[in-house]
């Protein structure tokens, strides 16, 4: 099967864990499929309204990876150029070139409005996977046209938390099928401590979103009142 991903999130030099989730899904689902990752991006270091969108093209272990940058342009045009940009590259490189069986976007917006799009006018089938709230992309009332048009056209939606399946749910009334975010328990181990010895807990996430929990994890470090236990927290 030829599996096309798309997603406005992927390491980069400067953030090598931003969209890592999506880096690893590609590398596991090479071994039996071939993958082709679009990234695409606008790059936002100067005003560039006239030029055109560039593209790179790397083999990234088993899979293909394509990083489409558009040019910064004058806002709101910004969008309309940046959206414009890779669906034409979507439709002139990687549809050209391949014969797609499966569109898998991650995130309603962009990547999920681009992938919708290409699945109806190309007749491909389109599954979403989307990992944060919904009502975040609602920014304006286009932006929430794109994510009504995503939900209700996509074939398949995935979300990675049952409370994200229920938020959906009550605005769409689309089935969603839930697939948490998966870890690889080989690079852990359980280390054998002295009892005396002090317990280590570790947070690392964003600390201002309350699906993390950090704010139930806080309640209960506070609740046991054991100066044995150290909370460590890592995030913005």
């Amino acid at each position: 099967m030829n599996l096309l991903i798309l997603t406005h999130s992927y390491p980069e030099s400067g953030n090598k864990f931003r969209g890592i989730f999506i880096q690893e899904q590609a590398r596991i689902l090479s071994t039996v499929h071939k993958v082709i990752v679009v990234y695409f991006k606008v790059d936002y270091s100067s005003l560039k309204p006239f030029s055109p969108y560039t593209y790179s093209f790397e083999e990234e272990q088993n899979y293909i990876l394509y990083k489409v940058v558009t040019r910064r342009s004058l806002p709101v045009i910004n969008q309309v150029k940046y959206l414009k940009d890779t669906y034409l590259f979507l439709s002139k490189v990687v549809l050209a070139n391949y014969q797609i069986d499966l569109v898998h976007s991650h995130l309603v917006y962009p990547a999920g409005f681009l992938g919708t799009m290409i699945s109806r006018k190309n007749s491909i089938p389109h599954v979403l996977t989307e990992h944060t709230s919904i009502r975040k992309y609602y920014r304006s009332y286009l932006h929430k046209l794109c994510v009504r048009y995503t939900i209700i056209h996509s074939q398949k939606i995935v979300s990675v938390s049952n409370s994200l399946k229920n938020e959906i749910y009550s605005e769409f009334k689309r089935d969603i099928e839930v697939i948490h975010n998966v870890v690889d328990t080989s690079k852990f181990f359980i280390k054998e401590k002295p009892l005396n010895d002090k317990i280590n807990i570790g947070f690392l996430g964003s600390m201002n979103d309350q699906n993390k929990g950090l704010d139930l994890l806080l309640q209960a470090i506070a609740s046991i009142n054991n100066d044995k236990i150290v909370l460590h927290i890592g995030g913005k």
